[in-house]
């Protein structure tokens, strides 16, 4: 009984070394062969629907990939600064949706990293939400995307879609989430790692639609976020702040959180001429008049 005990161990041990071995080849060709020439983009689902690929390509002049998707939590920030090339262009969102929304519903599909697991181990997560993660991604996927789709334009002013979920938002802003520093330091860690890497780092704040706007004011969330802000641009050395203005959100937005391709194409052309002009680093906020 003990030798089969034994030898079943053994066994286990050894498919657990060769796939993490297999695991780790596959990733690796899929994720680290690089262009460092190209423009690097991470974000959620506003960064998604927020840039248009194909613009920014043409515009730019340069390759685009991209790990923006509905969404991304600060797990798969980690991964993305971790596959990124040194001393190459990123573009990465600062986003209030990704600080507040709740844990377990961060999509965390970005592969198995070992390293970047313990970072969320070290910042509160607990072994379930760890074991979650890794049941997402028992297979290595490529992470970052040449091509995207996004939401349609609208053309009528009052076509803007205002879902039924601004009850949750409501309740997002109500109270203080006790998640939300353990989220804001690991969001940290990966820009830091962008910093060693010394990437030229282009950060993006999309905007709110006036209504969420309205609720978010005045709110402990909102002063939090906001400081949050202050700080994650203070890391960088010589930033630029700067702005892009929607004059109409009614024709530019999708709905409360996301533009609309009008919005994303308008954008896009303004952040793609800032890049061709720009030095090095730059904090854009996308705000409505």
């Amino acid at each position: 009984m003990k030798t089969f005990i034994h030898n079943l161990l053994l066994f286990f041990l050894f498919f657990a070394l060769f796939f993490t071995t297999i695991y780790n080849i596959v990733f690796y060709i899929k994720n680290f062969k690089l262009d460092k020439e190209a423009i690097f983009i991470w974000g959620d689902s506003q960064t998604y629907e927020g840039i248009n690929l194909s613009l920014l390509k043409n515009v730019s002049k340069k390759k685009i990939y991209s790990a923006a998707t509905h969404g991304a939590g600060v797990y798969d920030f980690l991964v993305f600064a971790k596959i990124v090339p040194k001393n190459s262009t990123v573009i990465v969102a600062l986003s209030k949706p990704v600080q507040i929304r709740a844990k377990n519903r961060d999509k965390n599909v970005s592969g198995i990293l070992s390293f970047e697991l313990l970072k969320l181990i070290q910042a509160n997560y607990s072994f379930q939400e760890i074991f979650k993660i890794i049941i997402k991604n028992k297979l290595p996927t490529k992470l970052l995307k040449v091509s995207s789709k996004r939401y349609p334009p609208v053309s009528r002013i009052d076509s803007v879609r205002i879902p039924k979920q601004i009850r949750s938002f409501r309740e997002y802003y109500k109270d203080l989430p006790n998640y939300i520093y353990d989220k804001q330091a690991l969001y940290k860690k990966g820009f830091n790692k962008l910093i060693d890497k010394n990437c030229n780092i282009i950060i993006l704040e999309f905007p709110y639609h006036p209504l969420l706007e309205n609720i978010e004011n005045n709110t402990l969330l909102k002063n939090e976020t906001d400081k949050f802000k202050r700080n994650f641009i203070s890391l960088i050395d010589n930033v630029i702040i700067d702005s892009i203005t929607i004059e109409s959100p009614n024709l530019m937005m999708h709905d409360l959180t996301h533009l609309n391709r009008n919005g994303a194409d308008y954008v896009t052309k303004i952040i793609a001429q800032k890049i061709n002009n720009y030095e090095k680093n730059y904090f854009i906020e996308i705000k409505n008049n």
